[in-house]
């Protein structure tokens, strides 16, 4: 088992030693509000708010100097997720604060940059490239598969004026975009498995009394029908493909079988429970292994009033790192941010109600632990115009 616990002990600061602050000062967003490393691990990007603006940054792994400051935001919209689309190349969605709590809501705007501030472009909505013509309109887009092993591509989905959903493979450098699938039915949503295959299309009735999942048949290169369920209370969600993509993952608290995770297997059609889940507070999120190619979901969390941790196998590598770190943070929740390719560097998110949340690089080859947002103290932040680069 990896001795960690007494290198992240060092890092915790005592409940105790935190200073009484008032509930702005508590709800200000951090400067540094999110932290993630490239796939070689020589870098990091990270978003930070200067003067009520989210602009995204590029450090070297060492924390010691800025290489690159981008700029998407705009009066109505600003960065929402990012992340490494390949070593040299980062993206970021932009989001909009609607309601009364300021929540994030899509924009349809999807961007690009290389991490020395060359090639940015605005992917989406496409933009026309023949003089005059008319730019595409704003569509709310998903991510299907970051296709870690093709470095110029990705798999995006939009619905059309049809409503069907098209599957794309979007050139990441100039935009470009290819159909390289369709939806069974409107308003649906498409699943791609770890390979970038489209092969699963969901949709629910108008009504919402009926459900449908329908499997990709490559042999008649056509859409089949898995099931429809008729239940008005079903609460049925496929979440994502084994490492192998021979299963599709499912959460399903509906019908007489009980809640759970299940496992459908695509080649025979079986369907069977994996994992028990008890109560109804629901999945916050879900927990993979580090491999970035072909990763399986190994467990969740749910907040049934406090963060709980549930794995597949408790013995699994990753379930034993949680472990650990909950000891040595003792009281506090555990995120896993990103890893890097290999697996051996791995960003860690703790948080909790005294604490709005600290970040940690992990090495695993090492043993060894540092706090990131620590050794950032120095950065003048009045210095980051002048480093801007927009788009």
């Amino acid at each position: 088992m990896i001795r960690l616990t007494a290198l992240f002990l060092l890092c915790v600061v005592s409940h105790n030693e935190a200073a009484t602050i008032s509930t702005e000062t508590f709800f200000k967003n951090p400067d540094l509000t999110a932290i993630k490393i490239s796939p070689d691990g020589k870098h990091f990007a990270a978003t930070t708010e200067t003067d009520g603006v989210k602009k995204l940054v590029i450090l070297d792994v060492n924390a010691t100097q800025i290489l690159q400051v981008f700029d998407f935001s705009s009066e109505k919209r600003e960065i929402g997720n990012f992340g490494w689309l390949n070593n040299e190349r980062i993206y970021a969605t932009m989001v909009r604060k609607v309601g009364p709590l300021d929540q994030p809501s899509p924009t349809g705007f999807l961007f690009a940059g290389n991490i020395n501030g060359k090639k940015t472009i605005q992917l989406l909505p496409a933009k026309s490239r023949t003089k005059g013509g008319n730019r595409d309109i704003q569509r709310p887009f998903r991510i299907l598969n970051l296709l870690p092993d093709d470095d110029k591509h990705i798999l995006i989905s939009l619905m059309d004026d049809n409503r069907f959903t098209y599957a794309y493979r979007l050139n990441v450098y100039n935009g470009r975009q290819k159909v390289v699938g369709k939806s069974a039915e409107p308003f649906s949503r498409l699943m791609a498995d770890h390979s970038g295959k489209i092969k699963v299309s969901t949709n629910s009735s108008d009504d919402g009394s009926e459900y449908f999942i329908h499997l990709w048949n490559q042999a008649e290169e056509q859409w089949q029908l898995f099931k429809k369920f008729d239940d008005k209370g079903i609460n049925l969600r496929p979440l994502e493909f084994s490492a192998d993509n021979n299963l599709l993952y499912i959460e399903n608290d509906s019908g007489d079988s009980g809640r759970g995770i299940y496992a459908l297997d695509l080649s025979s059609q079986d369907y069977k429970l994996i994992h028990a889940i008890n109560g109804d507070a629901d999945i916050q999120a879900l927990i993979r292994d580090f491999n970035q190619v072909t990763p399986d979901v190994i467990g969740f969390t749910r907040m049934p009033g406090h963060v709980e941790v549930e794995f597949f196998d408790p013995n699994h590598q990753v379930a034993k790192l949680y472990r650990s770190l909950y000891q040595s943070f003792q009281g506090q929740a555990i995120n896993l941010v990103n890893a890097s390719a290999d697996g051996q560097q791995v960003v860690v998110r703790v948080w909790s109600d005294y604490n709005p949340g600290n970040h940690y690089l992990m090495d695993l080859n090492s043993n060894q632990v540092k706090p990131l947002f620590k050794t950032l103290p120095w950065i003048d932040r009045r210095q980051i115009p002048d480093q801007l680069h927009r788009t």
